[in-house]
């Protein structure tokens, strides 16, 4: 049977309270979810997919731009897709599918698939209660933080607070003894609501004011922690299975104000710390496998200098399908890889010239032979999100990392951003 895949990047999983500004950021790139669907598969979406990008899609992967019936609102939307899904009258028809790929799960999908007799991929039916709950706990800073603990995994010295009034309770002194603390959000994605405080720079209470003003809609709680200064931020992409717990990619990550933008895969980080990486992560898998869980997950860790010597900690856990997710999905499909196969490719946003149009970034690349092509890869533009945020999206693949540097750089003085 096809697949409704679900864009529920907007999701209490992720967010308790989404702000005009996070929900348009995430639910901008949401039509990317259509280089996930096969011919016959439902893409239900949180911003409108233009018949370009379409095509586009369809031209890359082989197929015609009408081949996957997509479910989009008429314009961006700051909901859950689930609802999207509904107020488009189409819902009957569309999970008549039988199958629904969700994004992260929660307890939307999880309520949509009991309703309609759904399998959830890639479970084997629906997840159990016990799995959805595991999910939720981990997505927060706080639940990582627990389970970390249980685990025995290196983590940086901090705690949390249920509200800001705690929160204003605890940061003096918390800054007095590390000077520099990061404060997050308790939720579960891109550094949003994230602030610093340091005890040099001016009264701490004022730093936290100004701090929970940029996200003062969010009831969510937050987690403190030293601020450590990363000289490196690499990740793990696992996939949890009915039998087993297995790498998928190793990555380091581009970060913008310590948000997330982009990755480069492999990672480039020595060996024996990729392998203790992996021995954390793995114990992750088990951790989410014991509770149900069943999918993707990615481990994110921080490197840094302690007396002249490189040392680690772990920041956070997605338990879910990641940004890089799709991009490692699609790299293999364009280089023939196995699920497990060790590849390169790196994927970025860049700043568009002003008055830039998805067609001509196309035909430009296709131009300077930069085109996918049965070769070796190429560069893929993944969302056309240029009225939205003037931004170009891409991922370049290739047969090394050193091609795939090369080819990047290339994309870059093509698209007019280098």
């Amino acid at each position: 049977m096809s697949t409704v895949v679900l864009a529920n990047t907007i999701s209490p999983v992720m967010v308790s309270t989404p702000s005009p500004r996070y929900g348009r950021m995430m639910a901008a790139v949401t039509p990317r979810k259509l280089w996930q669907a096969c011919g016959g598969d439902a893409v239900v979406t949180l911003a409108p997919a233009s018949w370009e990008f379409r095509a586009y899609v369809g031209a890359t992967l082989g197929r015609e731009p009408d081949a996957v019936d997509v479910v989009a609102p008429p314009a961006v939307s700051t909901g859950h897709a689930v609802d999207v899904l509904r107020a488009s009258g189409r819902i009957d028809e569309v999970v008549a599918r039988g199958t629904v790929a969700p994004f992260a799960l929660d307890p939307q999908v999880a309520s949509l698939a009991s309703a309609y007799g759904l399998r959830v991929a890639p479970y084997r039916d629906q997840p159990p209660a016990e799995a959805v709950r595991a999910a939720s706990l981990i997505n927060t800073k706080a639940g990582f933080r627990a389970v970390a603990a249980e685990l025995g995994l290196p983590l940086a010295p901090g705690g949390a607070a249920g509200d800001a009034a705690q929160l204003r309770r605890k940061l003096p002194a918390v800054a007095e003894r590390h000077r520099r603390v990061i404060v997050k959000l308790d939720r579960g994605s891109n550094g949003y609501g994230n602030f610093v405080v340091d005890a040099d720079q001016g009264p701490v209470s004022e730093q936290v004011e100004r701090g929970l003003a940029e996200a003062a809609e969010q009831r969510s709680g937050y987690v403190y922690e030293a601020f450590l200064d990363f000289h490196s931020v690499p990740s793990i992409e696992m996939e949890v299975l009915d039998d087993s717990v297995r790498p998928l990619y190793t990555c380091d990550q581009r970060t913008v104000d310590r948000s997330f933008t982009g990755m480069v895969t492999p990672a480039t980080t020595a060996s024996s710390l990729l392998t203790r990486l992996t021995a954390h992560a793995t114990q992750v898998g088990w951790w989410l496998h014991r509770h149900g869980y069943r999918g993707v997950f990615d481990l994110d860790t921080g490197l840094h200098d302690v007396d002249g010597k490189t040392a680690f900690v772990c920041s956070e856990v997605n338990g879910r399908r990641t940004g890089g997710t799709y991009l490692h999905e699609l790299s293999r499909l364009l280089l023939d890889a196995g699920p497990y196969e060790e590849i390169a490719w790196r994927a970025d946003s860049r700043r568009a010239p002003a008055g830039a149009r998805f067609a001509q970034g196309v035909r430009a690349l296709a131009d300077a032979g930069l085109a996918p092509s049965a070769t070796g890869g190429g560069v893929v533009l993944t969302a056309d999100t240029l009225e939205i945020d003037g931004r170009w999206r891409y991922l370049v693949v290739g047969t090394s990392p050193a091609a795939v540097a090369e080819r990047e750089a290339a994309c870059l003085a093509v698209l007019g951003t280098a």
